[in-house]
């Protein structure tokens, strides 16, 4: 979860898909030899959001996935030849994935609009 500084909370869905080394921890060449890390989805909302079955849940923020896979491999590099996996998530996902999460022109105004009504909603 992540703040943007302004009152929203911020909630992410990551998809990681994982792609070990052959042999990997155990193989003789593992030095420097890391993961690679491949984002298959993600989708970040306004955490207090409904949205309706018929409807597709939209992202409002786009993911800097090249920047956030190198800063993984970086991180995997760094503890290698160790196993990394745990580590490199609990480091770069749960700790810093906001640092690559960017508000979507798009996704700014349904922000927007939800927070309009949701404030015309709450007036007596």
């Amino acid at each position: 979860d992540g703040g943007s500084g302004d009152g929203i909370e911020l909630t992410a869905v990551l998809l990681l898909r994982v792609t070990l080394p052959p042999l990997y921890p155990l193989g003789e060449t593992m030095i420097n030899t890391v993961p690679t890390f491949g984002i298959e989805y993600f989708c970040c909302t306004e955490r207090q959001m409904e949205f309706t079955p018929d409807k597709p849940l939209e992202s409002l923020t786009y993911l800097d996935e090249t920047k956030l896979k190198e800063s993984m491999a970086e991180e995997a590099r760094e503890i290698s030849p160790d196993p990394c996996v745990y580590m490199v998530i609990t480091a770069c996902l749960m700790e810093r994935l906001f640092d690559f999460v960017k508000m979507s022109v798009q996704g700014r105004h349904i922000l927007d609009k939800y927070l309009c009504q949701k404030r015309s909603e709450d007036e007596p």
